[in-house]
Order: C-alpha cells, then sequence, then structure tokens
C-alpha cells in the first residue's frame, strides 16, 4: 500500500522510522564515502547522522532551503542528498525541485524524508527523489499510536551505476 501511495517500485518497511533510515543508510554508505544532509532534521534522525561519521562516512549539514549551499557541499565522494520534505519540528521547507535536479545531474542519490508531507499532501517522486522515507507513527498511522517505519524505492535512480552494491546483487 505504501509503494502504490508513493508510485513506488518497491518498498521495506521496518520497526520505526529510525529502522527504516538507519538500516538502508548502512547498508549503501562505506567508510570514505561522503554525504550531504540537511541542517534541519527532527532530533533522532539528526543524531543518526552524528554517529555514522563514527563508521567513516563523511557528513556535511546544509542549508536545504538554499540549492547553493547544497551545491557548495558537493565532493567527489558524495553519494546522496538527505532531507525532509518539511523539517521537523521546526518546518524549514527543503527546495526539493532544485536538490533533485542537482542530484539527478550528479548521479547522486536524493533520498527523502516525506514524514511530515505523506501523499497526497506532496509526491517526492515528483520532485526526483530516489528513496522516500517515512515513519509511519505520524501522518500515516495516526497520532503516535503505532510504531512503524518505512523507505520506498522510486524507480528513479539507476542503481547500476551505484558503486557500492557488489556485482553478485
Amino acid at each position: 500500500m505504501l509503494n502504490d501511495l508513493e508510485g513506488g517500485a518497491g518498498a521495506l518497511c521496518f520497526a520505526t522510522g529510525m529502522a527504516a533510515i538507519s538500516s538502508a543508510l548502512f547498508a549503501l554508505l562505506k567508510a570514505g564515502d561522503h554525504i550531504i544532509v540537511s541542517q534541519y532534521l527532527f532530533g533522532n534522525t539528526r543524531s543518526f547522522f552524528d554517529t555514522i561519521v563514527d563508521f567513516g562516512v563523511q557528513v556535511t549539514y546544509a542549508d536545504v532551503t538554499d540549492i547553493g549551499e547544497v551545491m557548495d557541499a558537493y565532493q567527489p565522494n558524495t553519494k546522496g542528498v538527505y532531507t525532509e520534505t518539511v523539517a521537523n519540528p521546526v518546518t524549514q521547507v527543503a527546495d526539493l525541485r532544485a536538490i533533485g535536479q542537482f542530484c539527478d545531474e550528479k548521479g547522486i542519490l536524493f533520498m527523502v524524508d516525506n514524514t511530515m508531507t505523506p501523499p497526497p499532501m506532496l509526491y517526492a517522486k515528483d520532485f526526483k527523489a530516489s528513496l522516500i522515507f517515512c515513519s509511519l507513527t505520524k501522518y500515516i498511522a495516526g497520532h503516535g499510536n503505532v510504531l512503524g517505519g518505512a523507505v520506498i524505492d522510486t524507480g528513479e535512480f539507476n542503481w547500476q551505476t551505484f558503486g557500492n552494491i557488489k556485482p553478485g546483487y
């Protein structure tokens, strides 16, 4: 159902939204990689990105409301950009269209946490999102009475160009 709502190619569900984020990023990133991350994040998500540095992943926090800052943060080893559509809890709005275009031009992942603006409010795929994350605890399930998370592959990214996936897969 979540995959259908987002227009995805496939989805995985997890016990929590943080489990979806951490599982996917630990699977996709390795020591020496770089990721550009919104400076405006849900507290636990920020803690995760602060922790992933201990595993050798370089993290640059950028103001995602300003595409210039995102572009300036790009490095040759950048694997993607991670942002929330609308930051929780302070509600800054990422420049999704410009970031999606930038990621598409660079051939890097555009990872969007769509928790605060689930479909049909916003379709992150329309902004060239590669992966969509959501916490089911918020709008999908209601008022914090259920825990769950998901990551949806939109089918927009060419995984054959992603160097961290082993040939056997």
